[in-house]
């Protein structure tokens, strides 16, 4: 067999041989392939079975060193905002955010508290003190405005934003709101006779309402007709 000059060999395209990742220089230790079919080689994808990962790859919330610069997850595109929660309430501040794939201690992911210092405020908060000034449940008002004029505080009546809604007003037939606030409504059938109770006499007693028979000698007005047979006409 003839062999080669030295020269000659030195010749072949570095390409048909090893290199290295740093130098590009053959070196006989390194065997580089791509076995993921990313385009990058084993000397610098440090995950040659995962066509995801590669230098320069997207990094995503996935608990990977997708691009391969020895950090995980950092600046992920498919990040969330988290808000910090500082009084422990479940509650976020809107003015104090960080991007993550998780939490960090002390964040939650929404926005939604009004005072961050306190855990008394918060959309859950209960607000039934009419004297207290404070809007505990951060929804823009407080306990003791009166936003309907209609004299009942907001935390006497059922809904602030009705001036015929609130305790002192006259239940409505066939409306279907509960005007007085009590809560039943004239629309309600509450003895299940079949007879809306702005149309029934007594709807407590399924026994009484314009569809029932009377009945004599029970003093009752069975069919809410204002006349029982026990009367003397």
């Amino acid at each position: 067999m003839r062999l080669l000059p030295v020269t000659l060999l030195l010749l072949l395209p570095l390409g048909c041989r090893p290199t290295t990742g740093d130098t590009g220089l053959w070196d006989s230790s390194v065997t580089n392939t791509d076995a993921d079919g990313d385009g990058s080689f084993s000397d610098v994808d440090c995950d040659d079975q995962n066509a995801d990962v590669y230098p320069d790859a997207p990094e995503v919330c996935n608990g990977i060193d997708d691009d391969c610069d020895l950090q995980i997850d950092e600046d992920a595109s498919d990040a969330q905002t988290f808000y910090a929660d500082a009084d422990g309430d479940g509650f976020g501040d809107a003015s104090v955010s960080t991007e993550g794939c998780e939490p960090a201690s002390g964040y939650v992911d929404n926005d939604e508290d009004c005072n961050d210092s306190s855990a008394d405020f918060n959309p859950d908060a209960d607000e039934a003190d009419c004297a207290d000034p404070a809007d505990y449940n951060c929804d823009g008002s407080v306990g003791y405005d009166d936003a309907d004029s209609d004299g009942y505080a907001a935390c006497e009546e059922c809904d602030d934003a009705s001036a015929e809604t609130n305790p002192g007003a006259t239940e409505v037939p066939y409306d279907g709101t509960d005007n007085d606030c009590d809560p039943v409504t004239l629309d309600d059938d509450l003895d299940q006779d079949g007879v809306l109770g702005a149309d029934d006499c007594d709807d407590t007693n399924a026994d009484v309402s314009p569809d029932a028979t009377e009945t004599p000698y029970d003093g009752v007005d069975n069919d809410c007709d204002e006349t029982t047979l026990d009367d003397d006409l």
